[in-house]
């Protein structure tokens, strides 16, 4: 099935007036307020250069630098925090069955938590 056809059969599913949430500003004023994503701790306690980028505080460099980032995650693994990059609101009778559609996890479960 295409990336369309999926987008279609969601929509489909959507109860009628939902709308998507509001896009937040991408343009950041160094006195207004950061979000912080959920992995902001780690990043500091790993002594990343924070940022502001999009009205988050973002790591943009750590330490041991770039070259050691890209050794570690081809020798180990790496994590890139996308916590930051998109959000979806589903609202209504059938938010938790639209969002179960394309997901591979437990979506029910999820929103429990």
């Amino acid at each position: 099935m295409s990336c369309a056809a999926m987008a279609r059969d969601a929509a489909a599913l959507a109860p009628s007036g939902v709308s998507p949430p509001a896009r937040t500003d991408v343009s950041h004023s160094a006195d207004s307020e950061l979000i912080l994503t959920p992995l902001h701790a780690l990043h500091l306690e790993l002594g990343a250069r924070m940022v502001p980028f999009a009205g988050y505080a973002m790591p943009v460099q750590y330490p041991k630098g770039i070259l050691a980032e890209h050794l570690h995650t081809r020798q180990s693994a790496g994590l890139f925090d996308i916590s930051h990059m998109g959000q979806v609101a589903l609202r209504g009778v059938k938010g938790l069955r639209t969002a179960a559609f394309p997901a591979s996890a437990n979506v029910a479960e999820a929103a429990k938590r």
